[in-house]
């Protein structure tokens, strides 16, 4: 039974030979998985179950200054703590107007390049579509978690107009991303805090629901 049989039989509620696992690390412990093993290829170590690639420009972060990185988006992060994902620190949407903001390329082919080329070394593994920071996250990171609650009641217009484009966005590298023959989508967002909903359920039915309801449904 190969590893993507096994999940997809887990899936479909079907027994398997053993339960399918994936394993994932922070960069510090991936550095000392590396170090532990002598090898980068830490594949055959672990035998993980899945393999991912997403929509993201192989240049699409850069080092602005020591710590500090810009996403392709022009969002600044401060990376001298948390060297995996670290504290946005400079917005780029700092008023409640996208007028002289431009979008970076969704379609660019270069963002393709990782699925096609694990497509053409073949693997036995259940292959994910990785849209990480897909629309609340994405938003809150360009516009600041403070002005994108705000704007939630102060500027719903706006906020319409921001996750409308934000949607757009990935749905149209999701549409090229699905011309590959990928077993599954995941979409990373983080609406939840230690007490419930951060924005609370109705403000996400307003503002999150339909717009992940579009983004599920065209997969």
């Amino acid at each position: 039974m190969t590893r993507r049989e096994r999940v997809i039989k887990a899936l479909n509620f079907q027994d398997t030979d053993v339960v399918p696992w994936h394993l994932g690390f922070t960069h510090p412990a991936k550095a000392k998985l590396y170090e532990y093993s002598g090898n980068e290829d830490t594949d055959p170590i672990l035998g993980n179950h899945m393999a991912g690639a997403g929509p993201e420009l192989p240049d699409g972060w850069q080092e602005v200054r020591p710590g500090f990185w810009r996403d392709e988006f022009g969002v600044v992060w401060d990376r001298s703590v948390d060297t995996d994902i670290g504290n946005p620190c400079e917005f780029v949407i700092p008023e409640p107007t996208l007028d002289n903001y431009d979008w970076p390329d969704p379609t660019d082919a270069r963002r393709f390049i990782g699925v096609k080329e694990l497509f053409e070394r073949g693997t036995d593994r259940f292959v994910m579509a990785d849209f990480g920071f897909s629309l609340f996250e994405r938003a809150w990171t360009m516009r600041g978690m403070e002005n994108v609650l705000m704007d939630m009641v102060e500027h719903e217009a706006f906020l319409d107009e921001l996750l409308d484009a934000i949607t757009e966005w990935n749905l149209q590298a999701l549409r090229r991303m699905l011309e590959f023959p990928v077993d599954g989508v995941e979409f990373g967002d983080d609406w939840g805090s230690q007490r419930g909903l951060i924005m609370g359920p109705a403000l996400w039915r307003r503002f999150i629901k339909p717009r992940v309801a579009r983004l599920y449904g065209e997969v």
